[in-house]
């Protein structure tokens, strides 16, 4: 009875997802192209809006786009016009399709690993309504956000599988190989519809921290399989070998192509760069509180940031991530949420220069999921013990696992 009436609540909650993510973007299918990137991946390439051939599929494997190699994108903008022509309509459509499916899969990913419904779904809605996000989705080109996301969030769901087993399946081991190696294959296309993915092994590492408890500093069914505390976290990390290696291999693909294409040829001093990443990590933040003032372009300062603001923020880093590592026995999510946060903004904070722009909104598309979870499981603590709360939600479906 008690597992029928989670699984209609959970059903609940995807049509409310689905249904309000819908609303929200509904006028998307009356936006036109746009004259920044529209015309170099699609209105004005002529390989693309060729539709599908031969020819621009083997180019799309074979040549970058923008500096960047990521043909599932280039494919998927292919296809549509194959199907659509330059109807922006569909194009726009097919972005708030993917990103659809990702609230979906977020929500049922995190429930998943986690049991906790009514966490899951802020989540979810979060990522599904925040404006930050509008970019990625209301943007025909930034369709490279929403469908590596899918591949993302499609991969990490296969890891869960992976992580749990087969279960009652007659032959476990080969049974979570195919997981494994399921997992993999979405991870590689993942990274052909944006590189960005190369964090996804770093944010699996955490995932088995918490909430999947791989990472055990105790447990009996160890000892009675066999295995030390050091060898169960040794398999762990080994497991990960050749995601970070396929991950350091898109690292210098991208490298290159970025530089073969000038767009690492701008000559910013390393201390700007520098600067800039350190105040964008809390510049992110602050419009994910207070989503104020976006804007699809933020062109770096004129003036050096003074050297008083960014010493105190990098000092703010260290003690937010010391803080955080402090509670991590007793409050895992805090540590995963901000390391989540800070590790997959890694690529694209700036440290590296690879464009003339300081951030951009687009960027918190997987990264704002970290801070997100901190707030769903932190406002369930600090509520856990409020009187009525009982009123409105069951104690122990809020409070999950």
């Amino acid at each position: 009875m008690c597992n029928t009436t989670n699984k209609s609540r959970s059903f609940l909650i995807c049509c409310v997802l689905v249904l309000s993510t819908l609303i929200a973007y509904e006028q998307v299918r009356k936006n036109s192209f746009v004259d920044y990137d529209d015309p170099a991946y699609i209105t004005a390439n002529p390989h693309i809006r060729g539709g599908v051939s031969f020819k621009n599929i083997s180019r799309a494997f074979t040549s970058p786009e923008l500096g960047f190699w990521h043909p599932l994108t280039i494919l998927s903008h292919t296809l549509d016009c194959q199907l659509f022509g330059l109807n922006p309509k569909w194009h726009h459509i097919v972005n708030l399709l993917f990103h659809t499916a990702n609230t979906l899969l977020l929500f049922w990913v995190l429930k998943k690993m986690a049991g906790a419904v009514w966490q899951s779904a802020f989540v979810a809605a979060a990522f599904a309504l925040h404006p930050l996000h509008v970019e990625s989705v209301a943007w025909a080109a930034q369709r490279k956000d929403v469908l590596s996301a899918f591949f993302w969030l499609l991969a990490m769901g296969a890891y869960v599988r992976y992580v749990k087993g087969g279960g009652a399946n007659p032959e476990p081991e080969r049974y979570r190989a195919k997981w494994y190696a399921g997992t993999f294959l979405l991870f590689v296309m993942g990274l052909m519809a944006k590189p960005m993915l190369v964090t996804l092994p770093f944010v699996m590492l955490l995932l088995d921290y918490w909430p999947l408890n791989r990472l055990k500093t105790q447990d009996s069914r160890l000892q009675t399989n066999g295995l030390s505390i050091s060898d169960n976290i040794r398999n762990v990390v080994y497991e990960k070998v050749p995601f970070f290696a396929l991950s350091g291999i898109f690292c210098v693909i991208t490298f290159y192509t970025e530089k073969g294409q000038g767009a690492l040829a701008l000559g910013l001093p390393s201390n700007i760069r520098i600067a800039n990443a350190i105040v964008s990590y809390f510049t992110y933040i602050e419009k994910m509180i207070w989503p104020a003032r976006l804007a699809v372009f933020y062109p770096y300062p004129r003036n050096m940031f003074p050297l008083r603001q960014v010493g105190a923020e990098a000092l703010l880093l260290v003690l937010i991530s010391a803080w955080a590592i402090y509670l991590s026995r007793q409050r895992k999510y805090l540590i995963v949420g901000w390391l989540w946060y800070l590790g997959t903004l890694v690529p694209v904070i700036g440290a590296i220069q690879l464009g003339s722009f300081a951030m951009a909104d687009r960027y918190t598309y997987i990264p704002s999921v970290g801070i997100f979870i901190i707030a769903a499981w932190g406002a369930a603590e600090i509520t856990s013990r409020w009187r009525y709360r009982k009123i409105f939600l069951d104690s122990s479906l809020f409070i999950g696992g």
